[in-house]
């Protein structure tokens, strides 16, 4: 609908006619996150918000930690360089990945772990809340330095027996925990940074969704996950078809399953107020609205229900809109973060022999261009940086090590069964190269 048929709505309050009686003029507020055009804004007050600065971020983080109107002396020293460090990344970053919701969900949880202890917050807590709210980018390191450095003077960096898992698969399991997960008996388990068991909803970057097996294996352990898949497929584009995810979504919210959303971005949109956790309390139950086009409908949101959202990196930053990745807790899963010490030193000989596969091969096919040079996706399908790292995960568990006592022979094992069974190496004659 354009917007110019607001104009007699904003100028005299109604749409019926030009001078209308006071019993049918209406007050209008529009809110829009983008500048509305001189046509619209000469017609009523505008009124611009733009980038909170450090003091607005400051007194925000302090309306959060209140209690009792008093902010805890134990984490009110230590607002003034989360809210520089917040500005600093949020100034230098070029895409708008993060934004003020990450930043007062970071508060919230260096709160509760001070409301917890009863102490100021770690070092290790306040890194175990900067990586679940600044997560998902490869530049995540550098943001936990820059924090550090706004922290030094505030915070000692040492270890101690509680300290909360800042490792990735660690990082999950408390997002997941702390999204209200109910045991058998009744109890709730509340993870770490929430005050009565609800964080945000998760959305996990993966590459390639080579990652997926390790989230299957958290999904296995809570034995109530609900796997939803979308594709590009005309039928799953279908309205129709979006109306049935959604329906499934609400039955799963009302009985508490865990539900996995994979591509399905054609429905985030109406579950915008589920991952703002909006919620309206009515009988001691949640109750959040679910919409699709001008239509919503009510749904009860069990303690129990958790949303993941799992979506290839690439498409997250070409094609997801930025209010849906601020609303979501990100995390970037890949398969070379998740593996042990030997593990990776078994990653690295196997991408070795990769590397000196795909070597020889250009010797014995000379091209007269880089592009048409062979490539690692020529000889194994599908190849990706995580490929190796995928695959000598998926074959550890199953290994028997003890077959073997010398370390080339269960290499070479490995190779067969990472490469043989799980890839189709191509073998290319050089007479079809140059044809």
């Amino acid at each position: 609908m354009p917007l110019k048929t607001l104009h007699p709505l904003l100028e005299y309050g109604s749409d019926e006619e030009d001078n209308p009686p006071d019993y049918k003029k209406v007050a209008f507020i529009g809110i829009s996150n983008w500048a509305l055009d001189p046509a619209k804004m000469n017609r009523g007050i505008l009124v611009s918000r733009g980038v909170p600065d450090e003091a607005e971020l400051i007194e925000s983080a302090k309306g959060i930690c209140v209690l009792d109107n008093i902010t805890s002396d134990n984490v009110s020293q230590i607002l003034r360089p989360l809210a520089e460090g917040y500005l600093m990344i949020y100034q230098e970053q070029r895409h708008d990945f993060f934004g003020l919701r990450d930043f007062y969900s970071l508060i919230k949880m260096v709160n509760q772990f001070s409301k917890k202890s009863g102490a100021p917050p770690t070092w290790a807590e306040i890194e175990h809340a900067i990586r679940r709210n600044f997560g998902g980018m490869e530049g995540t390191e550098e943001y936990i330095e820059i924090f550090g450095k706004k922290l030094e003077a505030y915070i000692k960096k040492e270890k101690n027996a509680n300290d909360p898992d800042c490792t990735p698969s660690g990082l999950i399991k408390a997002s997941l925990d702390a999204q209200g997960q109910t045991q058998a008996g009744g109890n709730k388990k509340v993870g770490h940074g929430t005050s009565d068991g609800d964080s945000r909803y998760l959305l996990v970057l993966t590459e390639k969704f080579a990652a997926l097996p390790i989230l299957q294996q958290h999904l296995n352990k809570m034995k109530d996950a609900v796997i939803i898949y979308g594709s590009s497929f005309p039928f799953d584009q279908e309205y129709t078809q979006v109306c049935r995810n959604i329906n499934r979504i609400k039955l799963y919210m009302e009985a508490g399953k865990t539900v996995v959303l994979l591509n399905l971005e054609n429905l985030y949109e109406s579950l915008y107020d589920a991952l703002n956790q909006y919620y309206v309390y009515f009988g001691g139950q949640r109750y959040v609205d679910l919409g699709l086009g001008t239509h919503r409908v009510k749904c009860r949101v069990h303690d129990s229900f958790r949303l993941i959202v799992v979506a290839d990196k690439e498409v997250v930053r070409t094609r997801f809109p930025i209010p849906l990745i601020n609303r979501l807790e990100k995390h970037f899963l890949a398969m070379t973060t998740m593996l042990s010490d030997e593990q990776q030193r078994v990653v690295k000989r196997l991408e070795d022999w990769v590397e000196s596969f795909i070597a020889s091969k250009r010797q014995f096919h000379p091209v007269k261009s880089s592009e048409d040079a062979f490539k690692k996706s020529d000889a194994f399908v599908g190849y990706h940086g995580d490929t190796v790292a995928a695959l000598v995960y998926q074959t550890w568990a199953s290994f028997v090590f003890a077959d073997y006592t010398d370390s080339n022979d269960m290499l070479q094992a490995m190779y067969e069964s990472a490469f043989i069974h799980h890839a189709f190496i191509y073998v290319y004659d050089y007479n079809l190269l140059t044809l």
